[in-house]
């Protein structure tokens, strides 16, 4: 798994949705690579988020579709297995942590990578991209967690509460005042400019 590109479309919600794949998947294995296609980059993305290292992103990557391999028989509803994947991935990035004892960076080159369309197809500009950096930077773990998990997996606010733990209605509040934070802050600086 080298030269993800970030900037590939992310699942779309039919596909998150399929649960007759993840079915499938199960016991077929031309369905569970089909599962690993949609998947991959979303994992990746989430968790090159957490570790901003593109080397450790893919080692981590790997090994949490091996374990999907392993358990997914274990998954007991078809339905939730963006959720149980996330969580997985997000069990591989804090063991990560834990046995390497390395201090969790507050690098958001990810911002960069995945705000590159963006730059290309709207006026956003290097200088607006630099405040947003450094206001993510300025955000809590479990903040920027949330959208990684939002906007670069993609997932759903239910989904994002069960990989975490946490009703949906407290995902949806935190999320929607983290992004009224940064508008607020992107705004002073725009008036400061």
């Amino acid at each position: 798994m080298t030269n993800l590109n970030l900037t590939q479309e992310i699942p779309t919600r039919s596909q998150t949705a399929n649960a007759p794949l993840v079915i499938r998947a199960m016991t077929d294995q031309t369905a569970f690579v089909e599962l690993y296609q949609i998947w991959v980059r979303p994992v990746y993305r989430f968790l090159y988020s957490k570790v901003s290292d593109h080397e450790i992103a893919e080692d981590l990557t790997s090994q949490t579709f091996m374990t999907i391999l392993e358990s997914i028989h274990k998954l007991r509803d078809a339905n939730r297995f963006a959720p149980w994947l996330f969580r997985i991935a997000r069990n591989k990035a804090t063991n990560y942590f834990r046995k390497n004892k390395r201090e969790r960076l507050v690098d958001n080159d990810w911002v960069w990578e995945a705000a590159s369309v963006e730059m290309q197809t709207h006026s956003v500009s290097a200088e607006e991209l630099i405040a947003l950096r450094q206001l993510l930077a300025g955000l809590s773990d479990l903040e920027r967690e949330l959208l990684s998990l939002r906007f670069l997996a993609n997932l759903r606010y239910r989904e994002i509460g069960r990989v975490l733990g946490k009703p949906e209605s407290t995902i949806k509040k935190t999320i929607y005042r983290v992004i009224a934070q940064i508008q607020r802050n992107m705004e002073k600086e725009n008036e400061r400019n």
